[in-house]
């Protein structure tokens, strides 16, 4: 058997090749077309490109090297297979196509602290610290935590989707940071707002249950009796600026589940959460579930590190969760309209 060795990134002539200018992985839109683009070399063979999407077939324009075409989507899951050179090459490419979604504002958040939240908050410091704080330092590292999950919350949405206000009102989500405990919920959305048709909405994230689960502190490594107070107020403020980000993400319409449902078109699983088996489905063509690092995946497949932004430990920066690219299209759909 012979081997051929070929220069690092070279190919031999005549080699076919197909690039994809756009559109990106796992794009988001809501219009019934899209564009496609790239380049193609085929090596002397045919150089014709089609894409196939569901039970059409559109043959690109070639201009030179370069190709293009306007692909029919139908509603939610698209695989746009993109083939060249008399089939010799061939990409696929995931397109989800929303419902109209109506162009809207910055969604209005309002945090409402509850005082049984407040001493939830000051039982995480004396049961998770050995150092033991004063009344007033307790007081301080209520506050701190307070602020720390308001600067926190601002920098998990896209620029432009949220505005934090200080007041409930008809246009406001409102998040109520309440004592509430028990059967492992951090928190709950009663109404799963599809659209953000309405902008008035409410959410809770049940403190207590934060504190009732910090006190089994093995659970919640890289959390030790002997942090700093700074490390844990850190560690507080990310664990629940991060529920109140999932639970808000609920209230705006994250993640429809089957076709049939209401956002079905999300391919949400898992009782509204970003699906594991969605992504197992299609692997590197969506990017869609982390266990736990995205805000939206399901709470029993949520590490407890992912929610204080430690999934590597006390040694390494920190590493909040964020919404996954295809949620963060959704919020920018709702904040400003169709994506092009």
């Amino acid at each position: 058997m012979t081997c051929v060795w070929w220069p690092l990134g070279a190919l031999p002539q005549g080699t076919p090749t197909l690039g994809i200018g756009g559109p990106a992985a796992d794009f988001l839109t809501t219009f019934s077309t899209i564009s496609v683009t790239g380049q193609v070399s085929c090596g002397g063979v045919g150089s014709e490109v089609s894409i196939s999407c569901s039970a059409v077939s559109v043959a690109a324009a070639l201009a030179g090297e370069s190709w293009s075409a306007s692909v029919p989507l139908t509603l939610g899951a698209n695989m746009l297979h993109i083939s060249a050179c008399q089939n010799a090459i061939a990409k696929d490419v995931f397109v989800t196509r929303a419902e109209q979604v109506v162009a809207g504002s910055p969604q209005k958040l309002f945090l409402l602290w509850t005082p049984e939240a407040n001493q939830a908050v000051k039982q995480i410091a004396r049961e998770t610290l050995t150092i033991k704080l004063s009344k007033k330092e307790l007081e301080t590292f209520a506050e701190r935590v307070r602020d720390g999950v308001l600067a926190i919350l601002a920098g998990r949405f896209p620029i432009g989707t949220i505005e934090l206000v200080d007041s409930s009102g008809p246009d406001v989500h409102t998040v109520r940071m309440i004592g509430a405990k028990g059967g492992g919920v951090f928190g709950q959305t009663p109404v799963y707002d599809c659209g953000n048709l309405s902008h008035e909405g409410l959410s809770e994230v049940w403190v207590g249950s934060y504190e009732e689960s910090m006190r089994n502190l093995p659970l919640w490594t890289p959390m030790l009796m002997s942090d700093s107070v700074g490390d844990r107020t850190e560690d507080i403020s990310q664990a629940l600026a991060r529920g109140a980000a999932h639970e808000i993400g609920h209230g705006l319409g994250m993640v429809g589940g089957a076709p049939s449902a209401t956002c079905g078109w999300m391919n949400g699983c898992d009782d509204l959460h970003d699906c594991e088996s969605f992504q197992a489905t299609y692997g590197s063509l969506v990017n869609r579930f982390e266990k736990g690092g995205y805000i939206m995946d399901p709470g029993d497949t949520t590490l407890r590190p992912w929610r204080i932004a430690l999934p590597l430990g006390r040694a390494h920066s920190r590493r909040p969760s964020a919404f996954s690219p295809f949620d963060q299209a959704y919020l920018a759909l709702l904040a400003g309209g169709a994506v092009p």
